[in-house]
C-alpha cells in the first residue's frame, strides 16, 4: 500500500488512475499523455502516482488488462448462455464477440504504434505473466466448452490467431465493408486449425 493513504484512498486512487488512463489514450496515446496529467486527474501529485505504478507504460498496460478482461468475461458469458455443441456454435460466439462493443473498446484503445511502444516500456516478467494468464485464461475457456461438447485445442496456437485476430480488426475500415466475411472466414479457418471437434 503507498505511504500516507489509507487502504480505501488507496483503492480509489488507483480507480481515478486507470479511468483516467483509459479516458485520455484513445486521444492522446501512450506517448503524448503525461505522468502529471494522470496524477492530476486522480488529485495525486507527480511525485505521488509512483507509489502506485513504477511507469505510465505500466498504467496502460493494466487498463489494457482490465478491458481484456471484460472481453474474456464476455466469451464466456456467450458460451454458457447458448451452450456450444459443435464448430458452428463457437463460430458464432467467436464472431459475436469479436463484433462486441467489449472488442472495438479494446481495439479503438490502442493504436499499433501505441501497442508497440507500450510493450517496449514494460518489464519482460509482466508481459510473460500476461502471457501465462492468457494460457490459463484459454486452457480454463476450452475446458468449460468440453462440459458441452468434444473439443481438442492447442492453446499456443490459439494464442497466436488472437494476436492475428486483433490486427485483424485494428484494420476494419481498411478492409471496407466485406470486413465481416473476411472475419467470418478467418475465425472458420483459425477454429479448424486449433480445435479438433
Amino acid at each position: 500500500m503507498p505511504r500516507g493513504f489509507t487502504p480505501i484512498e488507496t483503492n480509489r486512487i488507483k480507480i481515478a488512475l486507470l479511468d483516467a488512463g483509459q479516458e485520455m489514450l484513445p486521444h492522446s496515446g501512450v506517448r503524448k499523455t503525461t505522468v502529471q496529467s494522470l496524477a492530476r486527474a486522480a488529485r495525486i501529485s507527480t511525485g505521488e502516482f509512483y507509489a502506485f505504478f513504477p511507469s505510465k507504460e505500466a498504467l496502460f498496460f493494466q487498463v489494457y488488462e482490465r478491458l481484456e478482461s471484460q472481453l474474456k468475461s464476455r466469451f464466456i458469458r456467450l458460451v454458457t448462455d447458448t451452450p456450444v455443441t459443435g464448430l458452428e456454435d463457437l463460430k458464432r460466439a467467436v464472431i459475436a464477440l469479436l463484433l462486441s462493443d467489449d472488442m472495438q473498446n479494446l481495439v479503438n484503445l490502442v493504436k499499433s504504434e501505441e501497442l508497440d511502444y507500450l510493450l517496449r516500456g514494460l518489464a519482460p516478467e509482466q508481459l510473460d505473466q500476461h502471457l501465462q494468464s492468457d494460457r490459463q485464461y484459454l486452457a480454463e475457456a476450452i475446458k468449460l466448452l468440453q462440459s458441452t461438447c468434444t473439443v481438442e485445442a492447442d492453446v499456443d496456437l490459439i494464442l497466436a490467431y488472437l494476436q492475428a485476430v486483433f490486427i485483424l480488426c485494428y484494420e476494419k475500415r481498411m478492409i471496407g465493408a466485406q470486413f465481416e466475411r473476411v472475419l467470418e472466414s478467418f475465425v472458420h479457418g483459425m477454429l479448424l486449425d486449433c480445435c479438433r471437434f
